[in-house]
């Protein structure tokens, strides 16, 4: 199983953010991926996700998914320059740094 996470940056009516989520189920099952529980937590710009998999992902299966999920493109992209780097194991630093203050995770 594989957590993705992902910050989206834009402020959501109840109804959008619905059918924001439906949509990120959807464009997981259509890559074939099996989706088995998700969260969503609203922030002071947005939202922060989490969506969990049955698979288990590779490093580039996360990096990919994140953004096609729609994840930060800064945070993306510093995903994909950790992965390059060798520093994997700091996959998804940004985001945890605010849940340190915030507090959870999935």
């Amino acid at each position: 199983m594989t957590v993705l996470k992902f910050d989206v940056d834009v402020k959501m009516s109840e109804d959008l953010l619905e059918r924001f989520v439906m949509t990120r189920l959807y464009i997981l099952e259509a890559l074939g991926y099996t989706p088995i529980s998700h969260r969503v937590v609203e922030t002071v710009k947005g939202v922060h996700a989490w969506f969990e998999v049955v698979e288990t992902l590779t490093e580039d299966q996360m990096c990919d998914l994140q953004f096609l999920l729609g994840d930060d493109q800064p945070r993306c992209r510093f995903n994909y320059l950790r992965k390059e780097a060798g520093a994997f194991k700091q996959f998804n630093a940004l985001f945890n740094k605010k849940l340190k203050h915030k507090g959870g995770d999935l």
